[in-house]
């Protein structure tokens, strides 16, 4: 199959099939690198006892990597797949799904596409041409085209919490039920998905776009061209190889990490997993980098990042302890003594 025919394959979304009883079957149709397609009907099981919910949503989250891909979005599309390859979802779901995450894994974009590095960039600390800007780290801030719309009147809270259960849920390939969990857990059946709705309809109005949040197969997902989320850049950042190795990877994981992640929401279960995750990582990039310094004899500048991590995070252990270790080997003793 050609990229062209791919791209018509799936660019307005799964096709659908009928049921002698009328009830339509998603078909998510991709290549199989000789020609030719494969092809899936979501809501069967695949073989086995296996729920075909599960199918639908793994398939959803290919899906959506595929469109991000054909539509030159590479680094996005890997981000995807690397959750679907790492969820407990996809491994009950048999080869086929497996080869076919793979396959399009390793596909490149077409050649008019965005070049992988210039797209990673805008994920490793910088917003780039991103319309809307969540800044989660150390405080909570939306701004939409430079300004911020909740500032002349109250915020929307309902509107606002989904944005938050979405990032702290990876931003990607959400369940709709982890969002009614998460801001309506006394509500169910229609009246959670009536407040659901409402709340996805008022979010997309407040960030200017119906595109900005897609939902797929019962999955939602935060898109990456119109939306950056510091928090999300430091996970991508942790994760990615950076030209100028750790030392600058330190120096972007500085700029972006403020504080911890929502502290407004301090007390709110779905946070906190998050929250504990990306302090870690942080601290892991930072004590990382200083560390090398330190084994190449530069103390000085290996004391510097532990302190300014330590400025950040005060409390931590790993980049005090450096910090010490650092400070008593620049200034061995004695070193400093004048003579009597």
């Amino acid at each position: 199959m050609t990229r062209g025919n791919g791209s018509k394959a799936v660019s307005d979304g799964a096709e659908s099939a009928g049921r002698a009883n009328g009830t339509k079957i998603p078909v998510h149709r991709f290549p199989t690198g000789n020609g030719s397609e494969k092809t899936f009907e979501a809501s069967r099981n695949g073989g086995g006892n296996r729920p075909g919910v599960e199918m639908n949503a793994v398939l959803g989250m290919i899906h959506h990597a595929y469109i991000r891909l054909l539509a030159g979005h590479s680094f996005d599309a890997q981000r995807t797949l690397e959750r679907v390859l790492a969820s407990q979802e996809v491994a009950t779901l048999g080869g086929a799904v497996l080869n076919t995450a793979r396959l399009i894994q390793g596909m490149k974009p077409p050649g008019n596409a965005a070049s992988f590095d210039g797209e990673r960039k805008r994920w490793l600390g910088c917003p780039g041409s991103a319309r809307v800007i969540v800044r989660t780290l150390g405080k909570f801030e939306v701004t939409v085209d430079g300004k911020n719309p909740g500032s002349r009147r109250k915020p929307p809270y309902r509107p606002l919490g989904m944005l938050k259960v979405l990032i702290a849920n990876g931003g990607c390939a959400v369940s709709e039920g982890a969002v009614v969990d998460a801001l309506w857990p006394d509500l169910d059946g229609d009246h959670a998905h009536d407040a659901r709705q409402v709340a996805l309809h008022r979010l997309r109005k407040l960030l200017g776009s119906t595109d900005a949040i897609a939902v797929r197969h019962g999955r939602m997902f935060i898109d990456d061209d119109q939306v950056w989320v510091d928090s999300l850049a430091l996970e991508t950042l942790t994760r990615a190889s950076v030209p100028g190795g750790s030392r600058e990877k330190a120096e972007i994981a500085l700029d972006l990490y403020q504080g911890v992640f929502l502290p407004q929401e301090i007390d709110a279960p779905w946070t906190s997993r998050l929250r504990e995750c990306l302090r870690a990582k942080f601290v892991n990039v930072v004590a990382k980098a200083a560390v090398e310094l330190e084994s190449k004899g530069q103390f000085s500048e290996a004391a510097s990042l532990f302190e300014r991590g330590l400025a950040i995070d005060d409390l931590d252990k790993v980049l005090h302890t450096g910090l010490v270790r650092c400070l008593k080997q620049a200034s061995p003793p004695g070193v400093n003594q004048t003579k009597s």
